[in-house]
């Protein structure tokens, strides 16, 4: 291998008395490409072999192959001297796969003086080798993290939607190369990086295959770890409730709050094929953990007249799930408060009016909250029971198409069902002095009765 050299022809004299003559061609290496895997040679056929420098021959026919491309032809060149360049060029060739290359030259030449004589020679220029050794990536790197991985027993094994793989590629180039690009494919995606870390999204078993480029265009790709994921679903609360007892007896008038259910989990199997999956809850401020699938739990002396929020944790060994239940107040029959009377349910502190639970009346549903527009003198039909507050602000809720009350302003009503059009009646209570207004449907039209 070198990076230049010579190919010489052979020599010629006239007569004992004349100077012999030849031809040379004269190359050198001006550039390598390691991705192309090209060289460029800068090669000169001259005029050599004359000791004079006033000896001159005249040349015509030349010619120089390389590598079987024919790079200068001509049939006249005139008077040379010794060291006149006859043609000159740059020539890229291609490496063989393995980055060696032998390169074939052949140079020809006609001399004229007193006398004609052809000049051929051949040779072989040897180009430096361009190394196509592939770099090498090593095993490993791979590794997967999260809450208790460690149970799995193996640092390649994960949970799906739980845990994350961490990859770091290494790997170096050969024969002097460095590594220009990292890829890695990891659940069908692909990362253009040395450093990765990606959540698990998928169950089974997830090959990490790595392809490094060296900066001469060398590839390797290689599967360096398979990660094993285990197929998993959040933890669920099931039939969860919680009612009012008194004596182990259900009572919504009982002073015990009981929460019953039970959590739902996915088995979890470590590398050895054992279920590491167990559950846990806690509820409210008992502060107490518990390790059972069925929840079971009692909060004793709870006034009827107080609702609980209770903060219930729940999971498993890979998650944990926080949500917030509101217990029940008593279910008296009948309360009268100083300002407000309670059926079926307590008031609030402080609360007006009617409280109602279930919400019917006489059978029929109870809408709460109706709002209204106003239209003196008109009050539309209805086909349910209700109690209507305020100005109408949204659309009528389901069932009901009372959408107007007489006079501009603000009001209660309690609603009557009638049947047929035939018969039916609002009360209307007043609101910021308004005197109480009742009406009686009487066909086809509302008529104020007082």
């Amino acid at each position: 291998m070198a990076k230049s050299g010579s190919i010489k022809s052979n020599s010629w004299r006239y007569d004992s008395y004349s100077n012999s003559v030849h031809v040379q061609l004269d190359w050198n290496t001006v550039s390598q490409d390691k991705v192309k895997k090209t060289s460029t040679i800068y090669w000169q056929l001259k005029v050599g072999g004359m000791p004079y420098s006033a000896s001159w021959y005249v040349f015509y026919n030349s010619k120089v192959v390389i590598n079987g491309s024919v790079v200068h032809s001509s049939s006249y060149y005139g008077k040379a001297y010794n060291g006149t360049v006859l043609a000159s060029g740059n020539t890229t060739i291609t490496h063989n796969a393995d980055g060696t290359k032998s390169v074939p030259i052949s140079i020809e030449a006609g001399a004229y003086w007193s006398g004609t004589y052809n000049l051929k020679g051949t040779g072989t220029a040897v180009l430096d080798k361009i190394h196509t050794t592939p770099p090498v990536i090593y095993d490993g790197g791979v590794t997967v993290s999260g809450q208790n991985q460690a149970l799995l027993g193996n640092s390649l094994y994960g949970v799906q939607n739980v845990h994350a793989v961490n990859i770091y590629v290494s790997a170096y180039g050969r024969d002097g190369a460095t590594i220009r690009n990292f890829n890695v494919a990891f659940q069908g995606n692909t990362y253009n990086s040395q450093s990765v870390s990606a959540k698990i999204t998928k169950s089974g078993s997830l090959p990490v295959t790595v392809t490094v480029t060296d900066d001469r265009g060398n590839q390797t790709t290689k599967t360096i770890a398979t990660v094993i994921s285990r197929s998993y679903a959040s933890p669920k609360l099931q039939n969860f409730s919680v009612k009012r007892y008194t004596n182990s007896i259900e009572d919504p008038m009982g002073p015990t709050l009981r929460a019953v259910g039970y959590l739902e989990i996915t088995a979890v199997k470590d590398a050895s094929g054992q279920n590491i999956n167990a559950p846990h809850w806690k509820i409210g401020d008992d502060g107490k953990t518990r390790r059972s699938l069925s929840i079971s739990f009692t909060k004793a002396r709870v006034p009827i007249t107080r609702s609980e929020n209770w903060t219930i944790t729940y999971g498993d060994q890979f998650s944990t799930i926080s949500t917030v239940v509101s217990t029940p107040k008593g279910e008296p029959a009948f309360v009268i408060g100083k300002k407000s009377v309670g059926i079926g349910t307590i008031p609030e502190s402080n609360a007006e009016g009617l409280w109602l639970n279930p919400s019917r009346i006489n059978g029929y549903d109870f809408i709460k909250y109706i709002s209204l527009y106003t239209a003196p003198g008109e009050v539309s039909s209805g086909d349910y029971i209700g109690v209507v507050k305020k100005y109408w602000d949204s659309k009528v809720p389901t069932g009901i198409s009372i959408a107007h009350i007489y006079a501009s302003t603000q009001g209660v009503a309690i609603i009557h069902k009638y049947t047929g059009g035939n018969h039916g009646s609002v009360l209307m209570f007043g609101y910021n002095n308004t005197p109480m207004k009742s009406y009686r449907y009487n066909s086809g039209s509302w008529l104020q009765t007082g």
